[in-house]
């Protein structure tokens, strides 16, 4: 994903939180959403095409994208679960807020505490599907494709924290599994490939 394409998502996410404080029309905020999924579709397919995917070697990466799929929709349920158990304190500080009492401190830890977990919870999760999704990509991909999957990505724009010594074609085509290949609108991409 390049930055005009991080650009166009920030400012519809933007638009987003400026309609639901201006109550801004629902259909142009859906309207705005499909356009800017259909760009993001078209940004993946952009990274996707040069690999030159076969539909057998398609047809071999959707179970795997499906057992990914599933442990991802496990993690939700379980964010899902954790943030109930906030519902109640939740509504208790914002009411309280409200009333011009700060929040108390143990809550506001709690949260910190909470958000700090779902985030090491993610990228534990996402070491995990990389590790479940790399060893397929290797199997079923010739020498070229994973060439081309590590040379498409600007690795400075994803991982600016890596310096030259920690950078080699693993590395890139974790990156590029990572934010093209498990970008969660690839998976129908590739159904459609498929077939």
């Amino acid at each position: 994903m390049n930055r005009k394409i991080l650009l166009v998502l920030s400012l519809l996410l933007g638009l987003f939180a400026v309609s639901l404080a201006q109550d801004v029309d629902p259909e142009m905020a859906k309207q705005s959403a499909d356009i800017v999924t259909r760009m993001r579709k078209v940004e993946l397919l952009n990274q996707i095409l040069p690999i030159a995917l076969t539909k057998d070697q398609i047809q071999q990466i959707l179970p795997v994208l499906e057992r990914i799929r599933d442990k991802n929709r496990k993690l939700l349920e379980q964010e899902h679960k954790d943030l109930l158990e906030f519902d109640r304190s939740s509504s208790d500080a914002l009411d309280a807020a409200l009333k011009g009492e700060m929040p108390k401190q143990d809550y506001v830890r709690n949260m910190e505490a909470f958000y700090k977990a779902n985030d090491i919870r993610r990228q534990v999760a996402m070491g995990e599907n990389l590790d479940i999704l790399m060893p397929k990509l290797k199997e079923i991909c010739n020498q070229g494709q994973m060439k081309v999957m590590a040379n498409s990505l600007t690795l400075a724009f994803f991982e600016p924290d890596l310096t030259a010594g920690d950078v080699n074609d693993e590395v890139k085509e974790r990156v590029f599994a990572r934010e093209v290949l498990l970008d969660p609108l690839t998976y129908d991409l590739l159904v459609q490939m498929s077939k």
